[in-house]
């Protein structure tokens, strides 16, 4: 191949080409000087469609947790997690073929048009993945005893232990949670006791009070009809 150098425009015989820069030219054989053609062309593995576009991301979903999803089933009664395709529920035995035809009477949401809702459902969601803030879980329960909202909290830590069976501070927290709910009905237990105490007490007076009454009104009576018998003899 014969080629002209750009700078002293001498012809070059038989030029060898190579590349310099991404840039293919020859080097002139009397002046040195490198004389561009043109560009250097491209492997198909370099295109710019495959250096220059951003790859995609890996999935961030966690492969773990979407086979338990795939081979686990929770209960919509008690929310107790075992594997899928079991025909019952291995707590409370809830039939999943009659929880799908939706007769099943399932317990309500304790939380359900409770105005605190969002704070104590929010709550639970940050305790649930703190289970050593020990102050935080008391806390949480002290302000659902306060709520009346033990229900919720008792279910919490039940499909928490299901997830933890052997995390000793989740049962210990459970616990806590029976023993309020214990005090709790001791403590209506207590009131109901006196409220049927008090009333069985009035009752009583009113009872004797309608007795005294009925033996004036028969005292009267016999007054009164002797009176007339003793005015009729007379």
């Amino acid at each position: 191949m014969d080629l002209d150098c750009e700078k002293c425009g001498v012809t070059n015989q038989g030029v060898e080409v190579c590349a310099r820069q991404e840039m293919l030219g020859f080097s002139c054989d009397t002046c040195g000087h490198f004389t561009t053609i043109g560009p250097k062309p491209m492997r198909r593995s370099e295109s710019p469609s495959a250096l220059d576009s951003p790859r995609e991301p890996a999935e961030t979903s966690s492969v773990p947790e979407a086979l338990e999803s795939a081979t686990t089933v929770e209960c919509p009664k008690c929310q107790r997690v075992q594997p899928r395709g079991e025909p019952a529920c291995h707590r409370c035995g809830l039939s999943f073929a009659y929880a799908a035809t939706g007769r099943a009477q399932l317990p309500p949401d304790p939380l359900a048009g409770h105005p605190d809702e969002d704070q104590i459902r929010a709550r639970w969601e940050m305790l649930r993945h703190q289970v050593g803030d020990k102050e935080g879980h008391e806390a949480f329960i002290q302000t659902c005893t306060q709520l009346g909202l033990l229900n919720f909290a008792g279910q919490s830590y039940r499909h928490l232990m299901d997830e933890h069976p052997d995390d000793e501070r989740i049962a210990e927290y459970r616990q806590r949670v029976i023993g309020a709910a214990m005090a709790r009905a001791g403590r209506l237990e207590a009131k109901v006791q006196t409220y049927f105490s008090q009333r069985s007490r009035s009752l009583l007076i009113l009872c004797f009070g309608a007795l005294i009454l009925l033996g004036f009104a028969i005292g009267y009576y016999l007054i009164s009809r002797s009176q007339t018998a003793w005015q009729f003899n007379g």
